[in-house]
């Protein structure tokens, strides 16, 4: 049985910082054809439609060709204001212009792109040469100084050493932000008194991934952890009066780069509270 000094950390909690994957959400084609080309392409169809029907089978088949060849110059036309258009608002939006499509090949690895910007940490990188402890040291201060030397330059180092198994490697990185941000999660960015690493439970998984388990311990201010929505199950009380909460950090190393990289962190509940 844990106690508040010892409290048993093996549990997760359902408050994980990376939640079961999620699909990213698709919106509408920025190439749709706006309603007023649509519009604009109909009275050429009608038109020419009718000549069809109205003129002997003769001379429809005569001026046939002439009417196509009409057709074709409209619909360039049509698509040259479009591409004209699109250049102008949306200049990184995919071209309709017959050989400008990108192809992909089937089965290929389709990556979905991301700012640079958020993806180049101004700190640390990833390095074989780091200890897991090393890395867990680097990212807590990293988050603890969120905002230096730039604008979630912490998170940002954050994703930069993260496994391919967390969910949010792969999301735009705001959505990872947010997250942080805007939960429990926010104690981390240096609204807390100190932090202490506890030793780490190693292991290895069974596809013979190397993981190691950081117990952390984050003591605050109990205002502190009411602003950052730190649910009372996760808050634990010492002996000394003060209030902490406790997260598990699980790192695993790669194994092609063996660099140690965060798979997932979350808040771990009081015993009474895990087992509700």
């Amino acid at each position: 049985n844990a106690s508040a000094e010892n409290p048993d950390t093996t549990n997760p909690s359902a408050s994980s910082l990376f939640p079961i994957r999620q699909g990213i959400a698709t919106s509408p084609s920025m190439c749709a054809i706006p309603p007023e080309f649509h519009m604009s392409r109909r009275p050429a169809v009608l038109s020419a439609l009718a000549s069809f029907v109205l003129l002997p089978a003769a001379a429809a088949n005569a001026d046939e060709a002439a009417e196509v060849e009409k057709l074709k110059k409209e619909a360039a036309r049509i698509t040259g204001l479009i591409e004209t258009t699109k250049k102008a608002s949306m200049p990184d939006a995919p071209s309709l212009k017959k050989g400008d499509n990108v192809s992909v090949k089937t089965g290929a690895e389709v990556k979905v792109p991301q700012a640079v910007s958020a993806l180049s940490p101004a700190g640390p990188t990833p390095d074989n040469t780091r200890e897991p402890k090393e890395v867990v040291k680097i990212l807590l201060e990293a988050l603890a100084a969120n905002n230096s030397p730039e604008e979630n330059a912490g998170l940002k180092t954050t994703l930069a050493f993260s496994s391919a198994t967390n969910p949010y490697a792969s999301q735009p990185p705001d959505r990872f932000f947010a997250a942080m941000i805007n939960s429990a999660y926010s104690i981390l960015l240096g609204n807390y008194e100190n932090a202490k690493v506890g030793k780490p439970e190693v292991g290895k998984g069974d596809d013979g991934v190397n993981f190691q388990v950081f117990p952390i311990k984050l003591t605050a201010k109990n205002r502190s952890f009411l602003i950052a929505g730190v649910d009372n199950k996760y808050l634990y009380d010492a002996a000394d009066g003060s209030t902490f909460c406790l997260f598990n950090w699980i790192l695993s190393q790669d194994p092609k780069s063996k660099n140690w990289l965060l798979d997932t962190v979350y808040l771990v509940a009081k015993p009474e509270a895990a087992g509700q």
